[in-house]
């Protein structure tokens, strides 16, 4: 009688599944990262969008944004300059957890990273820079 050899020895599939768990850990932080730069990038074009609404609403209202809280989200909502959909609640909703924006007449719009993002600001070039406070998470 003739044995049948077909298919792989449990060995054989230990070792592939080891490899393959080798080679994701490697690749995992990498692709984390680079999701993370992106809602960090995400986070700063949301700045800069408040920012522009504010420089709107200032333009044509008699009484100015001079901080952000509820209450001027909710006058930016009123007059169509920024979205219900952007919004959880009366905040803006940012993609990093920790992430919020500050205004202030001097310093403008600016976005405050958590604690824990604080090192991918070192990956972005000095145009997005200008955006970031990493003050407020020091």
């Amino acid at each position: 009688m003739k044995k049948n050899n077909k298919g792989f020895t449990l060995i054989e599939l230990v070792i592939v599944v080891a490899i393959i768990g080798i080679i994701s850990s490697i690749i995992t932080p990498g692709i984390v990262e680079q999701a993370n730069i992106i809602s960090l990038k995400s986070d700063i074009q949301a700045a800069q969008s408040v920012s522009n609404a504010i420089d709107m609403y200032n333009s044509t209202q008699d009484v100015p944004i001079t901080t952000l809280d509820a209450a001027a989200y909710q006058a930016l909502k009123t007059t169509k300059l920024l979205d219900d959909k952007d919004f959880i609640g009366d905040t803006l909703d940012l993609r990093l957890d920790g992430n919020n924006l500050s205004y202030t007449k001097s310093d403008g719009v600016l976005l405050n990273i958590g604690p824990d993002y604080t090192d991918l600001a070192d990956s972005l070039d000095e145009s997005l820079k200008k955006w970031i406070s990493l003050s407020a998470s020091d």
